[in-house]
């Protein structure tokens, strides 16, 4: 009598390591695409908080020196504004800086910013400065 017998299908233990393979592909996409959507939300409020501090500074590098202030007088401008869980600091103090025949440049600012926020339990911090010529943005007469 033949005894051998043709076998059809998949053993338990077949099915079992598919699905442990299975499983584990899957883990691992949902772990890859939590790390692209995480990385995406961060840019976007780094971006957010960067466009902000450029118009804060557009606007502080705009303001006219205060007239009741004599030149030579401690014209410093500082402001705090807080939005959306951030704080921003910006502060305008005048500098002196010569040219290349030592003459002082007058009205010369410089301008600090920085902005703070929380993210994810981190401290975030981004900074910016630049000098400003209050004059190049004088209305024409």
């Amino acid at each position: 009598m033949n005894t051998a017998h043709r076998r059809f299908g998949f053993t338990l233990l077949e099915v079992m390591l598919a699905l442990m393979v299975f499983s584990m592909a899957v883990v691992a996409l949902v772990a890859a695409i939590n790390g692209v959507g995480n990385a995406s939300t961060e840019s976007r409020v780094y971006r957010e908080v960067q466009s902000r501090l450029e118009a804060l500074m557009t606007e502080i590098t705009r303001m006219p020196p205060d007239p009741s202030v004599p030149i030579g007088g401690d014209r410093t401008v500082e402001k705090t504004v807080r939005e959306n869980g951030v704080e921003y600091r910006i502060k305008k103090s005048p500098v002196e800086i010569t040219n290349k025949d030592g003459l002082v440049l007058p009205e010369m600012y410089e301008v600090k910013a920085t902005a703070r926020w929380k993210d994810g339990g981190r401290d975030e911090q981004l900074d910016a400065e630049t000098l400003v010529y209050p004059p190049l943005y004088a209305p024409a007469p």
